[in-house]
């Protein structure tokens, strides 16, 4: 297990981002933190988000990179915990701070039903109302 794990624009070339994100957590000890700097679509700039979109399969094909992945959406799908989120360059880049979430069950890729938050890193236990 690693104290942390960092991935930089490496989301955008690989067949299944959501199954890296997952070994992300897998691999990550439980109080440990996963930083990732990542490039895709904008929320902010719709006229980027629909040229992006338009030219994803020729960049694709010549690069091996698709440039309009839904970065926000992926982690989400990965059951990671995020800490913080920010966008920059015209919202196309993005800087999240996550966390493993270790009811995450890497055999299927699914969230355990048991509630969990990053708020029981920070909570003494003898203070939990359980």
């Amino acid at each position: 297990s690693f104290d942390t794990v960092i991935d930089t624009f490496g989301l955008c070339s690989v067949d299944d981002p959501v199954k890296v994100l997952t070994e992300m957590n897998r691999v990550c000890k439980p109080d440990g933190t996963i930083l990732l700097l990542e490039h895709g679509r904008t929320y902010t700039w719709n006229w980027l988000t629909m040229a992006l979109d338009r030219t994803a399969s020729e960049h694709n094909e010549k690069w091996g990179c698709w440039w309009n992945r839904d970065i926000p959406k992926l982690v989400k799908e990965s059951g990671l915990i995020v800490l913080e989120e920010k966008q920059h360059h015209l919202g196309t880049t993005h800087w999240i701070v996550a966390r493993p979430n270790k009811l995450l069950d890497n055999a299927s890729g699914t969230v355990s039903s048991k509630p969990y938050s990053w708020s029981s890193w920070f909570i003494p236990s003898f203070l939990k109302s359980n």
